[in-house]
């Protein structure tokens, strides 16, 4: 029985790929890949990512390091001098280093990883950094109670967690900047889907993860787990939020 090889991609269809993976992030799809073949179904063309092997390019610089060239004389062939053979030993082991940095995948040298707590409620979208990657209840309830103030309670409060990278895959980008532009993606659909008029920010922290999309209005306020923490920071966080006030409401000093 022969057995079956796993062809390996190359460049253009690789690149070809990446780019469906990323467009699908963008759009918070899961990219999803098929490892068999259902009962009854054409079997499928797989393939693995290209990977370069290590010894290519010090192979190469060696080659040409001892390959004469026709403006050589007899006596340089012959008994090259120790200078020469330093600076060539001292170029191959730079070219190696540098072919080593680049053969390290690039998700793994730039790789970040943050969560987010989105909220939508009426005409905002409410977005703030989770440290320690846990949604707790009471900032859930917070973020709804100051969602209501201004919004008004008939707008039901939708929240998601969002986790970067949405996949452990180390082939697929896991960088900060793809980060901001999954969470970019994910506001204006959100956006799209409730007609806000802005985000606002809860602590400092977040604006680095969250850029804000074009046309939407930005406002700034603590954390909602300072605010659980130092309740007197509600007060400062109203100032902010009662100018957005959409219905007549009492000020949120006590929250949850």
């Amino acid at each position: 029985m022969t057995e079956q090889v796993t062809p390996t991609a190359d460049a253009i269809d690789w690149a070809r790929e990446q780019a469906r993976r990323r467009l699908l992030s963008l759009l918070d799809v899961e990219p999803l890949v098929s490892r068999y073949d259902p009962p009854g179904a054409a079997p499928a063309m797989r393939s693995l990512a290209p990977i370069a092997p290590a010894e290519t390019i010090s192979e190469q610089n060696n080659s040409r390091a001892v390959r004469p060239t026709t403006h050589q004389t007899t006596s340089i062939t012959a008994a090259p001098s120790l200078t020469n053979t330093v600076a060539s030993t001292k170029s191959a082991t730079t070219q190696q280093a540098n072919h080593n940095e680049v053969a390290t995948p690039y998700a793994e040298v730039q790789a970040v990883q943050f969560s987010l707590l989105m909220v939508s409620a009426g005409n905002w979208l409410w977005v703030e950094s989770l440290p320690d990657r846990l949604l707790r209840q009471a900032q859930v309830g917070l973020v709804k109670a100051m969602a209501a103030a201004i919004s008004g309670a008939e707008h039901p409060a939708n929240y998601r967690q969002f986790d970067w990278p949405m996949s452990d895959n180390p082939h697929l980008a896991r960088d900060l900047e793809t980060g901001r532009e999954s969470v970019a993606g994910l506001l204006m659909r959100m956006q799209r889907e409730v007609k806000a008029k802005g985000v606002i920010l809860m602590g400092d922290a977040v604006s680095e993860f969250c850029p804000i999309p074009q046309g939407l209005a930005q406002h700034a306020i603590p954390s909602t787990l300072t605010m659980i923490e130092n309740p007197l920071l509600k007060i400062d966080a109203w100032k902010t939020l009662q100018p957005l006030l959409s219905v007549p409401n009492t000020p949120l000093t006590k929250g949850r």
